[in-house]
């Protein structure tokens, strides 16, 4: 409907559907069949109407002649001009009020179409939430929530998934200070510490991300100030003796990046290492 009375208001000859609906869809035929009935329907009015007006101004001009010899009275000649100039109003209203109608029914069309699309959005919103995603192929781990009908709260974890992608992503803390040392792309050393590190190794890594502003959170030492870094690991996995140790969300892990030659460890211990060589 809505195309429809576009193609009205604009006064065009043909509809313009939108490319979504099928050239064979009934609502083409009919919507088509409307179209054209209602243009008939003017068309036919407006020939009627400027058939009389096409036949005062022949009856105005053979009747000036007469006019100018004073063969026939001048009223005569103003009943035929004011005739011509309501037909013409007329005819104005006529078109005018063809397209008001049609724009005061897509106005409602319209405004009928946004709360229906409103609607079905919420709908296919709703209709989204009930499927879970998992962001990472992977391992499910743990599952927190499991009754039927049950009530998942804003950021509560529902299940834990192991990735199973080869590659971990860390989330690291740094102080401040030692921030201008990073950058992304920068290697890195990931050392869970559920795992001795002098027995197990640590994961190398890269640095993938360093967060716009620092974060505040509760210490041992009362509030501090941190930068977040996300830390990609090449490998998800620990291996000893041929066999890989798993490696599960929530793990605590240290984080070496590896500025230069150098890790931020060393510019940390640099002060110590001067006094050990002085």
């Amino acid at each position: 409907a809505v195309a429809r009375l576009e193609a009205e208001v604009r006064g065009a000859e043909a509809i313009e559907f939108p490319g979504t609906i099928e050239e064979d869809d009934p609502v083409i035929a009919s919507e088509t069949s409307l179209f054209r009935a209602r243009r008939a329907r003017l068309n036919e009015a407006v020939a009627a109407l400027e058939q009389e007006i096409a036949l005062a101004r022949r009856q105005l001009a053979l009747i000036e002649p007469l006019v100018a010899r004073r063969s026939v009275s001048e009223v005569e000649q103003l009943k035929l001009r004011q005739q011509i100039a309501a037909k013409t109003g007329e005819l104005t209203e006529m078109r005018n009020a063809y397209m008001q109608e049609a724009y005061g029914e897509l106005v409602q069309r319209q405004s009928e179409l946004a709360a229906e699309l409103q609607v079905l959005e919420q709908r296919r919103d709703q209709l989204d939430r009930t499927r879970l995603i998992s962001p990472v192929n992977g391992r499910v781990n743990a599952v927190h929530i499991s009754t039927r009908g049950g009530v998942v709260q804003p950021g509560e974890a529902i299940m834990e998934i192991t990735p199973g992608d080869d590659q971990l992503l860390v989330e690291a803390r740094i102080r401040p200070k030692d921030v201008a040392f990073i950058a992304p792309g920068m290697p890195a050393r990931v050392k869970i510490t559920a795992y001795d590190y002098t027995i197990y190794g640590d994961l190398p890594a890269t640095v993938e991300q360093i967060s716009a502003d620092t974060i505040e959170e509760e210490t041992p030492r009362g509030k501090e100030a941190f930068y977040r870094i996300l830390v990609r690991t090449e490998r998800a996995h620990l291996v000893r003796g041929g066999n890989e140790l798993p490696i599960r969300p929530g793990m605590v892990a240290e984080v070496d990046v590896i500025s230069g030659q150098r890790s931020v460890l060393s510019y940390l211990l640099r002060p110590l290492l001067r006094a050990r060589l002085n």
